[in-house]
C-alpha cells in the first residue's frame, strides 16, 4: 500500500510537470446550447481532436462548454453559425484565468498579522483550518470546544468543533459537515465562515441560545491536503 501511494504522487508530479509546459494563450471557452436536433451534431464533433469538451451533450437545451485552441477558433464559429447552434465565448483567454489563480496564490503566500485570525478572502489550508479552531478553544473557553475525533488514512487528525452558551449537552444539536469531496472547497470555508459567526460576531449571538452546534469543517483533510499541494504546484509551474 506504501509503495501504491508513493506511485500514485510521482505519478501526480509527472503531471504537473507535463502541464507546467502547456500554455492556454488564447484558447477560448465557448458555450454552446444545442437543440434537440443539434445533439447528434455536437456528438460527432466531440471526436474532433482539437476540441476538448468540458461537459457532455446529453440533452437539448443543457449548456455544453468546450475549449478552443487558437488555430482552430475560426473554423469552429464558422462550423457553429452554419448549423445554427446557439453559443457564446464564456472565457475568452483561458491563460488569463490561470494566471489570476497564480496571482491569488502568491498573494495568500504573504503571512498575514497575528491579530488576523481567519481571512474569508482566501481559501484556507488544513493546518491552518486547525490553528484557527485552536485558538477559538483558547479564546472563548466557556463557549468552544475542540476535539479529536479520529484520525484520516494518512494520519492526519479530524476536528470537530463544539459552540455551545450553556445547558450542560441537554439542548439539541446541528451538526455540520463540510469539505466531503476534495475539490469542493467552498464546503470548508461556508463552514468556517459559520463558526466565526457564531462565536466572533457578538450580533449571532442568540443562535447559541437554545440549540448547540457541532461543526466538522473539514470532513476529507487528505483530499483536501492533496487538491491544495496540487493547485500550489500548478501555480508555481
Amino acid at each position: 500500500m506504501r509503495s501504491s501511494g508513493l506511485g500514485l504522487l510521482l505519478l501526480a508530479t509527472l503531471l504537473v510537470s507535463a502541464l507546467a509546459a502547456v500554455s492556454y494563450r488564447g484558447h477560448k471557452v465557448y458555450r454552446l446550447v444545442p437543440t434537440e436536433e443539434q445533439l447528434q451534431t455536437l456528438s460527432q464533433l466531440r471526436e474532433h481532436p482539437a476540441l476538448d469538451f468540458w461537459s457532455r451533450a446529453h440533452r437539448a437545451g443543457h449548456p455544453v462548454d468546450v475549449r478552443v485552441p487558437p488555430h482552430v477558433h475560426d473554423h469552429f464559429r464558422a462550423f457553429l453559425d452554419r448549423q445554427g447552434v446557439l453559443h457564446n465565448v464564456l472565457i475568452d483567454d483561458l491563460e488569463q484565468i490561470f494566471e489570476k489563480e497564480r496571482n491569488v496564490t502568491l498573494v495568500r503566500s504573504i503571512p498575514r498579522s497575528p491579530e488576523d485570525r481567519m481571512s474569508f478572502a482566501e481559501y484556507q489550508r488544513y493546518d491552518d483550518v486547525r490553528q484557527y479552531l485552536s485558538q477559538l478553544a483558547s479564546s472563548c473557553p466557556s463557549t468552544v470546544t475542540v476535539q479529536t475525533i479520529g484520525q484520516t488514512y494518512e494520519g492526519r487528525p479530524l476536528d470537530i468543533i463544539q459552540i455551545s452558551s450553556g445547558g450542560g449537552g441537554s439542548r439539541p444539536v446541528i451538526l455540520i459537515d463540510a469539505g466531503i469531496h476534495a475539490r469542493e472547497w467552498i464546503a470548508p470555508a461556508a463552514a468556517l465562515y459559520v463558526i466565526n459567526q457564531l462565536v466572533e460576531n457578538a450580533a449571532e449571538s442568540a443562535l447559541t441560545d437554545s440549540v448547540d452546534w457541532h461543526i466538522i469543517p473539514v470532513l476529507n483533510p487528505d483530499g483536501y491536503t492533496f487538491t491544495n499541494v496540487m493547485t500550489a504546484w500548478l501555480s508555481l509551474s
